[in-house]
């Protein structure tokens, strides 16, 4: 499929394979056999993982959001670049937990939708905007917590 590459491995945060930290995503399939590779795993076009490009991009991006952070930060000076690993964590957490609600009242509403329930379905709305706005607010109090 076209959404789909050949590769043998991924090194999300490579030092070996040029200056910086870099992606590194290690195709599979190679018709040179070089004497010498550094990755001989690499030549056999059949062998390797099929990974789906979109969830690549998605993780490069990830990454790369990580290193702006640790860029903005770091200009800061050493006490707040401590702080990058704190950042992440609570940034996944937060996020999940939001994902998470999100997904479990779409589900019901779309549940109720489809059995013909409208009245129910805007009842799950209304809860659903309630709990996010209580979810904001705790999380709200709960990050300026950690921040002080």
């Amino acid at each position: 499929m076209a959404s789909d590459l050949r590769i043998s491995g991924v090194e999300p945060e490579s030092i070996v394979d040029g200056p910086g930290f870099r992606y590194v995503i290690f195709t599979q399939g190679c018709p040179h056999h070089c004497p010498g590779c550094h990755n001989p795993q690499t030549h056999d076009f059949a062998g390797g993982k099929v990974a789906d490009i979109p969830a690549i991009l998605a993780e490069i991006s990830g990454i790369a959001m990580q290193y702006i952070d640790a860029a903005m930060v770091g200009s800061l000076g050493a006490n707040a670049t401590a702080a990058i690993g704190l950042v992440a964590s609570t940034t996944w957490l937060f996020g999940g937990v939001c994902v998470s609600a999100a997904a479990g009242f779409s589900v019901q509403i779309a549940q109720l939708i489809g059995a013909g329930r409208r009245q129910e379905a805007q009842s799950v709305v209304r809860q659903g905007l309630m709990a996010a706005i209580a979810i904001g607010l705790l999380m709200g109090a709960l990050g300026a917590g950690i921040s002080s």
